[in-house]
């Protein structure tokens, strides 16, 4: 039988020492274990970009955790070795952020965000993010379009576009540049034509549509030639001289020229204007017309008696035909009476306001003057219509050449003349005619020589019909010259442009063909400008301004500057 454990018996003082000992124990474990760590937040920080061009924005954003209301974060970037604040912002109730920040300068900034210490919560910073702004390229412009080159056209041609069968001049443009008048010997510009004497004809330039000018009321042709026209502003009226009295219903007297003025609106009902009765002739031939914009005053030349009462002395004088007033003569003595010279070739400005015209009388103005011909201008809105003299020397006075009268601008104040003398302004050494435009407003500063050669100074040969737009800047003209413009080497007459914006520049060559070389025929006698000198009508008898002219003709060209 087996005996029970004998119970081990523990003194009291051990039992307390273990005690003790477990207490301490316990002490010693409380002591040693760390205390409860502080709240922490943690700070994102985002950036839409990491490299952008100076002047971009750049978006930042992040998340404020461990906080339950809106608080203020501050943006910074770091300036050296400091951090300096450039933003705050307000953080949404879940703790997000989002701003923007413009970048002004080029380099790498570095940017942290900053939360503030709330409550038992310490201040914390985000992790740093580096944005690098660069320089923004130079744009680069878009490349022009090429600039419209001029481009010439053919006028005088047939329904069909086949060449003119008879040669073609004294062509005008409107103002505007819709219509050319001219006069032709063909009788294939329109349909049903059957004559080849002379007629004067207007084409719209847009279409090529061409009508007969020159057409009595009844119908059919007239018993004599018809040329020179002069076109108003939009292309209705046309004055023009004709030989055939029929032109005008009633019309009857001697066979040589007259005016007449044709209405577009009204082709049927063509007035005898150079007549001082309904009907009635004048008793000498009429010269070019010339009429104003509105087609309400026309101006020509003629040594007739029988126009007006006064007595014109049996000489060539300057006539005004104004609509409803009818006829008055311009060129008088200073003095009164009759004029002592031949006045001829008068054109009108566009405003109906101002009349140039060539004379070689000696008393029409206060002083005797030269029996030379010279240019003078009248303004018909002044009580007394004493002319002015255009063709003067640079130093005053009558030039030691003879001069003509050629054109106006709209308004009167430019006016162009040709003239042999060497003393109208400087570096002209004369020998021949060339082209000048003289200032109205400034009378007494010297013409300024239009018909330079390139390189400045007179031309080696002469120059005429010197035609000014109607807004004064550009000059159309005919010369025989060589060294007015490169690519002039036909040795022929041929038509230029001159800028009196830029006076000392090289004419341009008008009547060129495609390669940039005069035509290889003469052009001219004439040209006339549209009021912006966009547009330029000449006469050529070269073949090679335009593709497929074989008739082998003087044709009418429309030069457009397409700009």
């Amino acid at each position: 039988m087996t005996r029970p454990p004998r119970a081990i018996s523990v003194p009291r003082t051990t039992i307390a020492i273990l005690a003790a000992l477990a207490v301490a124990l316990t002490c010693l474990i409380a002591v040693s274990a760390p205390a409860e760590a502080a709240p922490q937040r943690k700070v994102s920080l985002k950036t839409s970009a990491t490299t952008v061009h100076v002047g971009s924005k750049v978006s930042l954003s992040g998340k404020v955790t461990r906080t339950k209301k809106r608080i203020k974060v501050r943006v910074q970037k770091q300036t050296g070795k400091k951090w300096r604040t450039v933003r705050t912002v307000r953080t949404q109730r879940t703790g997000t952020y989002k701003l923007s920040i413009t970048l002004t300068a080029a380099g790498r900034t570095k940017f942290r965000v900053l939360a503030p210490k709330t409550g038992r919560l310490k201040a914390k910073a985000s992790r740093t993010r580096t944005v690098t702004a660069r320089p923004r390229p130079r744009a680069t412009p878009a490349p022009k379009p090429p600039a419209p080159q001029p481009r010439t056209t053919l006028i005088s041609r047939s329904p069909s576009g086949a060449g003119a069968d008879g040669g073609s001049g004294f062509p005008a443009v409107a103002a505007d540049g819709t219509w050319t008048a001219y006069v032709s010997d063909s009788s294939n510009l329109v349909t049903g034509a059957t004559q080849a004497a002379g007629d004067v004809y207007a084409t719209n330039n847009a279409t090529g549509a061409t009508v007969r000018v020159s057409r009595p009321p009844s119908g059919g042709y007239g018993s004599g030639r018809s040329e020179a026209p002069s076109i108003s502003a939009d292309g209705r009226w046309i004055a023009y001289r004709s030989r055939a009295m029929e032109m005008a219903a009633g019309g009857r007297g001697p066979d040589h020229f007259q005016v007449f003025l044709w209405d577009r609106e009204n082709p049927d009902a063509t007035q005898l204007i150079s007549s001082k009765q309904p009907g009635w002739s004048s008793s000498h031939e009429s010269g070019v017309p010339s009429i104003s914009d509105d087609g309400n005053r026309v101006v020509w030349s003629t040594s007739a008696t029988n126009l007006v009462d006064e007595d014109t002395g049996g000489r060539s004088n300057a006539f005004l035909w104004t609509r409803g007033e009818g006829v008055t003569v311009l060129t008088r003595a200073s003095g009164g009476g009759s004029a002592d010279g031949d006045s001829v070739n008068p054109v009108i400005s566009g405003n109906g306001r101002f009349v140039a015209f060539t004379s070689s009388a000696t008393n029409l103005l206060a002083r005797e003057s030269s029996a030379t011909p010279s240019a003078y201008v009248i303004d018909l809105s002044a009580a007394t219509t004493s002319p002015v003299l255009v063709s003067r020397a640079a130093t005053g006075g009558q030039p030691d050449g003879d001069s003509a009268a050629e054109s106006l601008s709209d308004d009167g104040r430019f006016i162009t003349f040709s003239s042999s003398a060497d003393d109208i302004s400087a570096g002209h050494t004369g020998g021949h005619h060339d082209v000048f435009v003289w200032d109205r407003l400034a009378p007494s500063t010297a013409a300024v020589l239009v018909s330079r050669r390139m390189g400045g100074g007179a031309a080696d040969e002469r120059s005429r019909h010197g035609d000014i737009s109607g807004d004064g800047r550009y000059v159309s003209y005919v010369s025989w010259a060589s060294d007015i413009a490169p690519g002039d080497e036909n040795g022929a007459s041929d038509i230029f442009l001159w800028d009196r914006t830029s006076p000392a520049a090289t004419s341009s060559l008008i009547s060129a063909g495609a390669a940039g070389k005069a035509g290889n025929q003469q052009s001219g006698w004439y040209a006339r400008t549209s009021r912006n000198g966009r547009h330029i009508v000449y006469t050529s008898y070269a073949t090679d301004l335009v593709s497929g002219d074989d008739n082998r003709r003087e044709d009418v060209f429309l030069w457009d500057r397409r700009r």
